[in-house]
């Protein structure tokens, strides 16, 4: 079970603008999740999006899951990183990226992201969409990778010859990614890392 409740009050607020807003839902999925990490990886680094929570409370503790995935636990750690201490790891939690979507009732366009840093490098990532369909019916969607194993959690298709596909969020969706998108690739992700970067 995830414990991310679409039930949470939404009580929205304003982190500076309508595009930037706040709901209960954010800090009790960042409570859930970094509390969680923290009792997994103590020596890590973890950072939240959010603000002002405490991790030292009781309802804090009683959120804390220990549960693995079977999936993952099923790998092998690639031997370049097979030499990282936990306290070398910085984790990063959005705890609701798609806020907007959530306080609009787009469950569905919203996602749990992590990602995992060691030595200042990108080692790994997690992309979880507690709302996502299969045929009508809520099952929930972990998508994951590990720089040296690859990534999982989904349907490979194969890139039609001669196309580039880019990938990115409706909230994100920007003329400077659409107009791009018959330029060289390059272009592409320097667009969207400077639209991103603007926002």
């Amino acid at each position: 079970s995830s414990g991310i409740n679409a039930e949470w009050p939404l009580r929205p607020g304003d982190k500076g603008g309508i595009n930037n807003l706040q709901t209960l839902a954010d800090k009790k999925a960042q409570l859930l999740i970094v509390t969680s990490l923290m009792k997994h990886s103590p020596k890590a680094t973890i950072i939240g999006e959010e603000d002002d929570i405490d991790y030292d409370t009781e309802e804090a503790r009683s959120l804390i899951t220990m549960d693995t995935c079977s999936e993952v636990m099923e790998h092998s750690c690639p031997d370049k990183l097979a030499g990282i201490n936990e306290e070398d790891l910085v984790i990063w939690v959005d705890p609701l990226d798609g806020t907007k979507e959530y306080v609009e009732g787009r469950k569905q366009d919203v996602t749990v992201l992590i990602g995992i840093a060691a030595h200042g490098e990108a080692v790994a990532g997690v992309i979880y969409q507690p709302w996502y369909e299969v045929e009508g019916k809520e099952t929930g969607r972990t998508l994951w990778g590990v720089v040296g194993l690859g990534a999982f959690g989904f349907k490979r298709v194969p890139v039609p010859e001669g196309r580039k596909i880019i990938t990115t969020t409706r909230s994100h969706m920007q003329k400077s990614v659409q107009v791009t998108t018959s330029l060289p690739v390059i272009v592409i992700l320097l667009s969207v890392k400077r639209s991103l970067t603007l926002r």
